[in-house]
């Protein structure tokens, strides 16, 4: 099966997602488009994927006494 994730995704509000897939893992970047007053946040993020699934997580440090800003999981 070809590498479906590996690769930069951007969405609708500028944010930005940088991918690499490799033996069931996910690793890489993200910047939020509507982060902290403009400026750049990046942070890093983490998850897996088996086939076509995906699944990662990225965490704030930043926000981590926000309980809805800490830690974000995307699948």
């Amino acid at each position: 099966m070809p590498n479906l994730f590996s690769g930069v995704w951007i969405n609708q509000h500028g944010s930005n997602l940088e991918l690499e897939a490799k033996d069931g893992k996910i690793t890489g970047r993200f910047d939020s488009g509507v982060g902290d007053e403009g400026q750049i946040l990046w942070v890093d993020i983490s998850g897996q994927y088996l086939d076509d699934i995906i699944t990662f997580h990225a965490k704030f440090e930043k926000y981590k006494n926000n309980s809805d800003m800490g830690r974000t999981t995307y699948s």
